[in-house]
């Protein structure tokens, strides 16, 4: 079990990633869960400038001042708004309104209704999946864990 924000999540198993059940090609992941699939990018960690210019006179107010930016760590982010079967795949149940025979296409739109608590329960467990998922990635020759 982990707990993550004041929420719990009981991890269903442990999670081998060997290939079989996660892959990966640089900055892509793809991790199928309850034969859903789920794609993310790579976020490398770093520092980068965030901001415009002070002599960028399109830039809102919001935009300004620049400053340095780092990420200590790598991580993971869904390539898309979660879908409504990946949401059902993750917590069992879909509170969409536009779902059912009347949208044929209703898995791929992106869940809606779901509430901020709802959210974060959607986000614990599926860290309790893919608790490791960065060591799916491949690392050039000598770069990392082989």
């Amino acid at each position: 079990s982990n707990t993550s924000g004041g929420y719990s999540c009981t991890c269903i198993a442990p999670q081998v990633f060997d290939g079989t059940t996660c892959s990966g090609s640089g900055g892509l992941v793809t991790k199928v869960l309850a034969g859903v699939t789920f794609d993310f990018s790579r976020i490398l960690g770093g520092t980068f400038t965030m901001g415009s210019p002070n002599t960028d006179t399109e830039a809102g107010s919001d935009e300004k001042p620049q400053r340095q930016i780092t990420l200590s760590k790598a991580f993971l982010l869904l390539r898309t708004e979660t879908t409504q079967a990946q949401y059902q795949a993750i917590i069992g149940s879909n509170p969409s309104i536009f779902q059912g025979a009347s949208y044929a296409d209703a898995a791929s739109r992106p869940v809606e209704t779901v509430r901020w608590t709802d959210a974060v329960a959607f986000c614990n467990k599926l860290w309790c999946l893919i608790p490791r998922a960065m060591i799916c990635f491949t690392h050039p020759k000598g770069a990392g864990p082989t």
